[in-house]
């Protein structure tokens, strides 16, 4: 039994920090394209329909953004 509880708390483990790297790779990405467009984060905003502040919180890997939002723009 505690092997089986060791190998799922490992695959949890490795699950989270697939997600953390995922959400570096797109805050990357996403200050990459937007900087080689010449867009401030405003601009960016304001095509996809949300503010400033919140293209920030996906850019520092605070909070990531809803696939509906992108998918929508």
């Amino acid at each position: 039994m505690v092997e089986i509880v060791d190998k799922i708390r490992y695959a949890l483990t490795v699950e989270e920090n697939r997600q953390e790297e995922n959400k570096m790779e797109f805050r990357n990405h996403l200050m990459e394209l937007r900087k080689q467009k010449g867009w401030s984060q405003e601009q960016l905003g304001e095509r996809i329909g949300v503010i400033r502040q919140t293209v920030s919180k996906w850019e520092t890997g605070d909070t990531t953004p809803e696939m509906v939002k992108l998918i929508g723009a």
